[in-house]
């Protein structure tokens, strides 16, 4: 059963594939997973399993302890100093 780890974790993997302008399709295909099921990972609905956290980080080229430690207001407010 599905988690708020997992819906955390599924909104944070739909902001970083969305800045990496990647399809929901070319993610479910390479997990061999419909995109309706895929859609529903990142809606936090399904379990997301730490081995598929793992494919889901190679997938999208990143670690998978971002999806724990993302915080958009890193990304969109960004500063820096001289």
């Amino acid at each position: 059963m599905p988690t708020l780890l997992d819906t955390k974790r599924g909104k944070t993997i739909r902001q970083v594939r969305t800045l990496k302008n990647i399809k929901q399709q070319t993610v479910a295909e390479k997990l061999n997973m419909t995109q309706q099921n895929y859609s529903e990972l990142e809606n936090g609905n399904i379990e997301i399993t730490d081995e598929r956290l793992v494919k889901i980080a190679e997938i999208l080229e990143v670690s998978p302890e971002i999806f724990d430690t993302f915080d958009e207001k890193n990304v969109f407010n960004n500063t820096f100093h001289d």
